[in-house]
């Protein structure tokens, strides 16, 4: 490094040398970070132009409230019965959509794979391969855990539309 920082030892890369340390590895959360036009730091960009899922209108999905209260720690009288509706935003994350499958339009049928990747990973797990996320949820006990069933109803041996 030369220039004013010669000696300090800061490292200046350029913008494409940032962009490249810093590439998106996933396109399941079209999240990613980008060196800011200002060439002052990083921003975290968000895509919300994802479209939502469309769903079959034949599906007998609901909301599960309780699980959504459980899973924020709203409990007494900080729960709401209201609480997908009142976090529509939040049906980008594919475990909330999952819970919320009404509100946020998506299907609450058979094993969702990648919300169980998505899972396993906020559980501190080692990740898994696609097509073994849900067989990971069952493996280490996390079906007893209504975030396991609500994601994974078929290795966990539980259909929760039925209920709806």
């Amino acid at each position: 490094v030369g220039g004013e920082f010669a000696g300090s030892g800061v490292e200046v890369h350029t913008v494409e040398a940032v962009c490249e340390l810093y590439r998106q590895v996933g396109v399941a959360v079209p999240n990613y970070i980008r060196w800011h036009s200002s060439g002052c730091g990083f921003s975290i960009l968000r895509d919300d132009t994802v479209p939502p899922i469309v769903p079959d209108a034949s599906l007998p999905c609901s909301d599960d409230a309780q699980l959504a209260n459980n899973v924020i720690h709203q409990t007494g009288p900080d729960f709401m019965d209201d609480v997908c509706t009142a976090h529509t935003a939040w049906c980008q994350n594919l475990i909330w959509r999952r819970l919320c499958a009404a509100t946020c339009q998506a299907s609450c049928v058979g094993d969702d794979e990648i919300a169980a990747a998505e899972f396993v990973k906020s559980a501190g797990l080692t990740e898994c391969a696609t097509g073994e996320c849900c067989q990971l949820v069952a493996d280490r006990g996390m079906c007893v855990d209504g975030v396991g069933v609500a994601l994974c109803p078929d290795t966990c041996g539980s259909d929760t539309c039925a209920s709806a």
